[in-house]
């Protein structure tokens, strides 16, 4: 599927207005999670990094997509698919990234498993292994009270 867009206007000063506007209209799409996976790829091809980002945040974007915006020039893209549900899938890749941002946003992710952030608190970057350090033991924090609770539950069915 190809689009093009084409903005017309009577004035420079119009004309910047009016791609000002387009650019919001395609952020509100591709922000949208009802949005479906093959307009997500179309957006993709678009300039603008707000977009882009938008796009790679996007649940319905397709793996496909994903893996064309973590080869985009901006680390701010790269950033947004770290942060993506299906990042799983690129995970390695996003953890050697040259740029320490998406490295970051990758260990911000909860959605991995244990070995990646325990990677990523190895990271030459302090930040970096600072937040991989965090989230895993936020998420060890996590599996302590779903033991607990379940643990309470069991104790509570037996007592019945």
């Amino acid at each position: 599927m190809k689009v093009k867009i084409e903005v017309q206007a009577e004035n420079r000063d119009e004309a910047e207005i009016a791609e000002v506007e387009l650019e919001h209209i395609m952020s509100l799409v591709a922000s949208n999670h009802e949005a479906p996976s093959d307009i997500l790829s179309v957006m993709s091809k678009a300039k603008s990094t707000g977009v882009l980002m938008e796009v790679a945040e996007n649940p319905n974007t397709d793996l496909e997509t994903l893996e064309k915006l973590i080869v985009d020039k901006s680390p701010e893209v790269r950033a947004s698919v770290a942060q993506h549900p299906n990042a799983i899938t690129f995970v390695w890749k996003l953890a050697t990234d040259e740029s320490p941002l998406v490295r970051y946003c990758l260990a911000m992710n909860p959605n991995f498993p244990e070995h990646v952030y325990q990677a990523l608190a190895k990271d030459e970057n302090e930040r970096v292994a600072r937040r991989a350090r965090r989230t895993l033991s936020k998420l060890n924090e996590a599996d302590s009270l779903m033991g607990n609770i379940a643990h309470f539950f069991s104790a509570r069915r037996k007592a019945s």
